[in-house]
């Protein structure tokens, strides 16, 4: 920082309320990075669908049938991310049409209707 020039105090208080601001961050930074590792995303996911077929589960090992609700859904597990994208990919392929239905309870993050 140069010393020279207009408003010394100007000069301090800024170096100051930047060296604490740019210090808060960093902790946080390190809270975050501390705290990532104690839960991390699961790795599977539950899905309620609509007109699957066994063929369809039968199709892809990667799909496991949770259970059969008496409206005639169906729940599943699937692998997150990548493979669930491949997976609903394979099951549109294979039906007419898929929508998403809606959400039935908090544990349930995706729901699909084909």
């Amino acid at each position: 920082m140069p010393w020279s020039g207009d408003s010394l105090t100007r000069k301090i208080e800024r170096r100051a309320s930047f060296s604490l601001e740019y210090g808060v961050k960093a902790l946080y930074a390190k809270a975050i990075g501390a705290l990532a590792g104690v839960a991390p995303a699961p790795t599977r996911i539950r899905s309620v669908m609509r007109g699957l077929r066994d063929s369809d589960l039968a199709a892809d090992p990667r799909i496991q049938r949770i259970e059969v609700r008496p409206d005639g859904s169906t729940v599943i597990e699937t692998p997150r991310y990548r493979e669930l994208t491949e997976i609903l990919v394979g099951l549109a392929s294979r039906a007419q049409l898929m929508r998403p239905l809606g959400a039935s309870g908090a544990q349930f993050e995706h729901a699909y209707d084909y």
